[in-house]
């Protein structure tokens, strides 16, 4: 452009550079004469009419020549999309150019606005569409409508509308062969609430929401038609669908608790050979939170493992190896100095004695310093029962343990480090639900503070709105910082009472880099440690998957 604020127009208007065009967005909400107007402005700089009366327009961005099929599709438009490779070799003048590829849109003689109607012969190019009519047994069963399909307002290079359309199809089909079953998928897509979406007032996703309840509403009780949906964000869905006479029954599909996980885990091991030493109650209260597929997961990694090892029968470590991989990932090899790797061991030494000398919370399963994923060492926990509901002498111990690591840094070497930075969000963030929402401050007591801001287009909770004056923001924060502050002097006086044993688990640790529960508390009362070096097969009991887990 001669021009540098006009070429900065059109390149902000129609793109930069040839593989780079697309067609204006105000283009999208103007009449059909303005879209002829730029497309016969178009052809005449990149396209062409043939002898036979086509019109063709090539050009090398495969996006506008898509967005110009959409467009005439809108329109009535019938065209079509062919796609041209071409060899590396061509010249223009003395340049030679690269292999590439170009974009060819061809609209016929038939669908040509820009030739008169004299011209057009009749039936010129047209062959029957439908070459065979195949009569298929019925199921009863319509499976025809995903929610995140119906998203696309187009398909393919020679678009088709959806939405509107694609409900009233479906639900004619199902009247059509009544009694059957319609089920839609993701419904989430288009069932969201109205009125908060990105797209406007009435985007595409309301037009066939409302016409999804249209529908619905049309239905008589004696048609025999029944209508499931599924998706995994309830919450967000419009009320409209979940009144009586539409989805007006749910079932939640909630995670296994611990006989589920455990039936689960004896279904995917009916055909394993397992060792004596497994124990599948074990590995599921471990695995609170992990859905069937997860512990499908778990028990194809223990098979791996086991195979790769040469066993003939899987072990409770390979489970636990297994969890570790899946949970956290491989495990890495680092160049960690002596200095570093102590104080990684007495970081997770003091989360793992706090759970031995802290009474009411969960004790310790296992302690390792092997680096997995982003942490350097992690200390697992593991409930004896399902918890459904959490006492303030549980979460205080749980604040307890999160701060071992920490007081055991101070107390060892004088100071912290950034290892803790995982254990104060974990820590900050329990004891903000402690004050804010679970009524454990004796000074605010059962009051909710900050209630969650309800917006649609961003997922529901996203943002707290607050509700509170600044001296109650003031009075939150003194609380929070006062329980934090507790539980870090309960675990510094925890390890100053029992230094010794703090070394004792921490040498041991430095040695054999994985112990169990039930090897802490044979160093803890003085017996000798019979466990094999990294690297070699132990011949200890592991106990299996934990359930949570501090990283250091």
């Amino acid at each position: 452009y001669g021009v540098a604020p006009l070429g900065r127009f059109f390149s902000r208007l129609c793109g930069n550079g040839s593989h780079n065009k697309h067609v204006p967005e105000i283009l999208w909400d103007l009449p059909r004469p303005y879209f002829e107007a730029y497309l016969e402005g178009y052809a005449k700089g990149d396209g062409y009419v043939t002898k036979e009366g086509k019109l063709s327009i090539t050009s090398v961005s495969r996006q506008l020549i898509r967005e110009l099929t959409w467009l005439c599709a809108m329109h009535g438009i019938q065209v079509g999309v062919r796609r041209v490779e071409l060899k590396a070799g061509r010249k223009i003048g003395q340049k030679s150019l690269p292999a590439g590829e170009v974009w060819n849109l061809i609209i016929g003689k038939t669908s040509n606005p820009f030739i008169s109607d004299d011209e057009v012969v009749p039936n010129q190019g047209k062959r029957p569409y439908v070459k065979e009519v195949v009569v298929k047994p019925y199921d009863g069963y319509v499976y025809d409508l995903c929610g995140c399909d119906n998203e696309a307002f187009f398909g393919g290079e020679k678009p088709v509308l959806l939405h509107n359309s694609r409900v009233r199809d479906l639900f004619r089909q199902a009247k059509a062969h009544a009694p059957c079953i319609i089920f839609i998928d993701e419904i989430d897509a288009v069932g969201r609430h109205r009125g908060a979406g990105l797209g406007g007032g009435h985007d595409e996703r309301e037009q066939t929401l409302n016409q999804l309840l249209v529908e619905m509403d049309g239905f008589e009780s004696s048609e025999g038609i029944i209508i499931l949906a599924a998706t995994n964000r309830p919450d967000i869905l419009d009320p409209a669908l979940l009144r009586p006479g539409r989805f007006d029954r749910q079932v939640v599909m909630d995670l296994p608790d611990v006989k589920g996980r455990e039936g689960i885990l004896k279904v995917h091991t009916r055909n394993i050979p397992l060792s004596r030493d497994v124990k599948l109650d074990v590995i599921a209260k471990g695995t609170p939170g992990l859905s069937g597929a997860d512990l499908e997961n778990l028990v194809n990694e223990a098979v791996l493992l086991a195979s790769r090892k040469g066993r003939k029968r899987v072990r409770m470590e390979d489970f636990e190896e297994a969890k570790d991989k899946v949970m956290m990932g491989m495990a890495r090899k680092m160049a960690i100095s002596d200095e570093e790797k102590k104080l990684i061991a007495y970081h997770e030494t003091g989360h793992a004695l706090m759970a031995k000398l802290m009474p009411g919370g969960d004790p310790v399963h296992k302690v390792t310093i092997i680096p997995r994923g982003r942490a350097l060492g992690v200390t697992h926990f593991l409930p004896m029962d399902e918890r459904h509901t959490y006492s303030k002498s549980y979460c205080m111990a749980k604040l307890v343990y999160a701060l071992g690591g920490r007081a055991a840094e101070k107390l060892v070497f004088g100071e912290v480090s950034t290892g803790a930075g995982g254990d104060y969000e974990q820590a900050t963030e329990l004891a903000r639900k402690m004050v804010c929402e679970w009524g454990m401050s004796e000074r605010l007591g059962p009051v909710v503070y900050g209630q969650r801001e309800e917006e649609i287009f961003l997922g529901r909770e996203i943002t707290r709105r607050k509700d509170y004056s600044e001296r109650t923001a003031e009075l939150i924060d003194q609380e929070i910082k006062a329980l934090i502050e507790e539980a870090e002097r309960t675990a510094e006086r925890l390890l100053k009472e029992n230094e010794d044993k703090l070394h004792a688990v921490a040498q041991a640790l430095l040695e054999y880099e994985v112990l169990d529960g039930e090897q802490i508390d044979r160093i803890l009362r003085g017996e000798p440690l019979h466990k094999s070096k990294p690297g070699r097969t132990s011949s200890s009991k592991e106990p299996p998957v934990p359930t949570a887990a501090s990283e250091g």
